[in-house]
């Protein structure tokens, strides 16, 4: 007979508490697979809600059409609308100065909440910079939708996980299927939000996590359609069959809008460089970026808002390369003077 401590006993004992507990495990991930569906879905919701809610606000400021995008447009209706930018930059700075005296802390967002706060993210955070995302794009801002979307999503991933009192790796888990559903809502596009999940907010590629993190993108995505969102999907038709010679251009292509994305950070970094040197304060700041991309959607309305429509306009005039090249440069300057401005 083997002694209690025989290696074999905790062998056997090991072995049984494993088999106990796999019915146990495979409901778990079962639950977690829903709650990552539930997620999904209310993601794709409020991402088609915050859409519809900036249009409504493009339509009544800029005059644009429903089905039309601002920066589709090929000039302003009236000059006075390019006030409107400074107007919503004023409005972001009488933010920043009440959540001062309020002494609110920087809001988190998905990725600093996964990798330092174990997921956990305030809903009132989340509702600041959904707020002050839709208050800039509404009124022109050189700004798109996306951090928005993703707080949204992930902050309320983070709660729901809270709630129901979930580890610490399944709260991270679900912030990123927060901001999967919410990339794949916004561009109806499930598996550009999974990688976007796994990249940036989750941080690593695991098999266990790819059945909740895909079914939430496939949710969110298939929820924005039901609403009826992702209006202004790019479609391609027609495409050869390409050799392996012709995919170097786009290889190319890759990198230099790999390359372009870098400098437009560090172009952004140098307009914050400027506004902290000219001593000018962070209530102060929107306001007057608000000017500046103002005066360039005089030039273009292009320039305003996510760019979206300006994108579906290249494709469809097919402009000529210099024509492309000035808008891309006016946007260029018009994105960094609304980020760098705060």
């Amino acid at each position: 007979m083997p002694a209690r401590n025989d290696p074999q006993v905790y062998a056997r004992r090991l072995r049984a508490v494993l088999i106990s507990s796999i019915p146990v495990l495979e409901a778990r991930g079962i639950v977690i697979v829903l709650m990552a569906g539930m997620v999904g879905a209310i993601a794709g919701a409020l991402v088609t809600g915050m859409s519809a809610l900036v249009q409504s606000m493009h339509w009544l400021l800029f005059d644009v059409q429903p089905g039309g995008r601002l920066s589709a447009m090929f000039s302003l209706a009236d000059p006075v609308q390019a006030m409107f930018p400074a107007i919503g930059g004023l409005l972001l700075g009488l933010s920043v100065i009440w959540l001062r005296k309020r002494k609110f802390r920087t809001p988190v967002d998905p990725i600093e909440a996964n990798a330092l706060y174990g997921g956990r993210m305030s809903l009132t955070d989340t509702l600041i910079i959904v707020a002050q995302t839709m208050i800039s794009s509404g009124f022109g801002a050189s700004v798109g939708l996306e951090a928005g979307y993703t707080q949204i999503g992930s902050g309320i991933a983070s709660r729901l996980a809270r709630a129901f009192h979930l580890r610490r790796n399944d709260v991270r888990m679900l912030v990123g299927c927060g901001a999967a559903g919410a990339i794949a809502a916004a561009f109806d596009a499930p598996l550009t939000g999974a990688f976007y999940g796994f990249e940036l907010v989750i941080g690593i590629y695991s098999v266990a996590n790819v059945a909740p993190v895909m079914t939430a993108a496939i949710a969110a995505s298939l929820t924005a359609e039901m609403f009826g969102g992702v209006p202004f999907p790019l479609e391609l038709s027609g495409l050869p069959n390409l050799t392996a010679s012709e995919y170097v251009p786009f290889l190319l292509l890759g990198l230099l809008g790999g390359a372009a994305s870098i400098a437009i950070m560090h172009l952004v970094s140098i307009v914050e460089r400027v506004f902290v040197r000219l001593s000018i304060d962070a209530s102060v700041r929107p306001f007057i970026g608000g000017i500046f991309v103002g005066l360039l959607g005089l030039v273009t309305p292009q320039v305003l808002s996510s760019g979206h429509g300006a994108l579906h306009r290249e494709f469809a005039m097919n402009y000529a390369l210099p024509v492309v090249a000035s808008v891309f440069v006016l946007k260029l300057a018009a994105s960094a003077i609304s980020l760098g401005s705060g």
